[in-house]
């Protein structure tokens, strides 16, 4: 039983490092998501302000 127990303990921490490492993956994406669309925005606002 006791055996039993900690396979799955261990089974249970290697899951969750597995998802902490997707939501790092995750947040990095998003950050590079975001820095891009601010750029390409104020580039699209530049361009605007400069053509008229």
């Amino acid at each position: 039983m006791q055996e039993g127990l900690k396979q799955m303990e261990k089974r249970f921490e290697q899951v969750h490092g597995e998802i902490m490492a997707i939501h790092n993956e995750m947040k990095q994406l998003m950050r590079w998501g975001f820095g891009t669309l601010i750029a390409v925005g104020s580039l699209i606002v530049a361009v605007l302000r400069l053509v008229p």
